[in-house]
């Protein structure tokens, strides 16, 4: 007679860590779905609220406080407008091939921090800056290279404690152009640093774990290559090479 097979602990559990990932990415995809028509009807917002802000600035019968209020609102508006213009970029679709071209690392660098401006500030984390005046342009898609930027400082958000730091740095080496992006977390156990780059491997509870994955994918499709080092409670560093113009 045969018997039925026995489920060790090791199997059980296995469907269900492999579709929580999955769930994950398919709800993310149906919310890049939408999103292009959120965002547009968010920007026509905001052009109505700094519009008619801006034109009610210019009543000299305003008291001075009012008219301070109204520039504030102003420039939010037209932060909020660039950041709308960010995220469009990353979420629409491209109808053709990828568009290569002239790409400065250090205003990828800044579009991403700005996009990640609320986590960074809730958490208290500080920014360090190390932007080398040599660095040179580098070639790629720009869309791409900011959501690889995106996706290393988002891991570094969630790996710094609270009030912890960041460091973003860019320079020249060798014909390439280098970007970093470190914490100084934790670190990543050396268990699992063999398994970061692939797919739906994490050490964060709620990550899906295609961070570090979609990172090194675009890093190759832009004819570059990614690296990381780790040392437990001394942080994490993720280094960028990418081919100079």
């Amino acid at each position: 007679m045969v018997g039925r097979p026995i489920k060790r602990k090791s199997d059980m559990g296995t469907k269900s860590e492999v579709a929580l990932p999955l769930l994950r990415a398919a709800q993310w995809a149906t919310v890049g779905s939408i999103m292009p028509g959120i965002i547009h009807d968010l920007n026509n917002a905001l052009n109505t609220v700094v519009g008619f802000a801006d034109l009610w600035r210019t009543d000299a019968r305003l008291p001075k406080e009012l008219r301070k209020d109204l520039d504030d609102i102003v420039r939010a508006g037209l932060q909020a407008r660039e950041l709308l213009t960010g995220l469009r970029a990353l979420v629409e679709v491209p109808r053709s091939e990828p568009t290569v071209g002239k790409v400065v690392l250090s205003e990828i660098c800044e579009q991403a921090l700005a996009l990640l401006a609320t986590p960074i500030r809730r958490r208290h984390l500080q920014v360090t800056r190390d932007y080398h005046p040599q660095t040179p342009p580098v070639q790629g898609c720009s869309h791409q290279l900011l959501m690889l930027v995106l996706c290393l400082l988002r891991n570094a958000c969630d790996a710094a404690a609270d009030g912890g730091n960041l460091f973003v740095r860019t320079f020249g080496s060798e014909g390439m152009g280098v970007l970093e992006v470190e914490d100084d977390g934790e670190g990543i156990p050396e268990a699992v640093r063999e398994h970061l780059f692939e797919p739906f491997v994490t050490t964060k509870p709620t990550g899906a774990g295609l961070g570090l994955w979609l990172a090194r994918a675009l890093a190759l499709e832009n004819g570059g290559e990614l690296r990381l080092t780790s040392q437990a409670g001394k942080g994490t560093k993720v280094t960028v090479r990418l081919p100079a113009m």
